[in-house]
């Protein structure tokens, strides 16, 4: 569906191209750019606070910042009149307003991964130790399900050594023969 919008915007785009006046008297102006620095100005406290915290929620409103900071810059040059207003909206963008929603960007998606619980160790995560009560067949369904959990790739490593671990080897051996010596005795008759 957004593929479907994003395609619709083309022709749209188009038609307003050749439909749209170069100029016009817009109703208000200062409420939109009032609106507009404000939203700017809580998405910067909000990410700053964020980051300052390190919380892992912070790529969202750092994206949500960038976003308005390019689009504060491409307001202001496009509809800056000539002349030193042009000039004043130039140097803003390039200076202030493009650099931050740039950083503001980089931070977003370097964090990204944290915001979404994609942390490196889930994928580094061990299989859960045998205890004394596993068997060889379990062993190896635990070793198996935890190996396709944490990383799927490693499934041709792990089915290529089925044989379970030495320690689960010895700890089956030695619950088996101590089994083996002690005698069965039923109940009292």
């Amino acid at each position: 569906m957004l593929i479907v919008s994003g395609l619709f915007i083309i022709p749209w785009l188009i038609y307003l191209s050749f439909q749209l006046p170069g100029t016009v008297k817009a109703s208000n102006w200062s409420t939109m750019w009032i609106g507009l620095d404000v939203a700017e100005a809580i998405g910067l406290i909000v990410t700053g606070i964020l980051q300052w915290r390190r919380s892992r929620h912070r790529s969202l409103p750092a994206a949500f910042t960038s976003a308005l900071m390019a689009l504060d810059a491409w307001i202001d040059m496009t509809t800056s009149a000539a002349g030193s207003a042009r000039t004043v909206a130039l140097v803003m963008g390039f200076t202030l307003e493009i650099p931050i929603a740039i950083a503001c960007l980089v931070l977003a998606v370097a964090t990204a991964p944290a915001a979404a619980g994609l942390a490196a160790s889930t994928e580094t995560r061990a299989a859960p130790a045998p205890t004394e009560f596993t068997t060889p067949a379990a062993a190896d369904t635990a070793r198996l399900n935890a190996a396709a959990t944490a990383r799927p790739n490693a499934m041709a490593t792990v089915k290529a050594n089925p044989s379970p671990p030495a320690a689960t080897t010895s700890l089956t051996r030695s619950i088996t023969s101590t089994a083996r010596r002690r005698p069965v005795t039923g109940p009292s008759a």
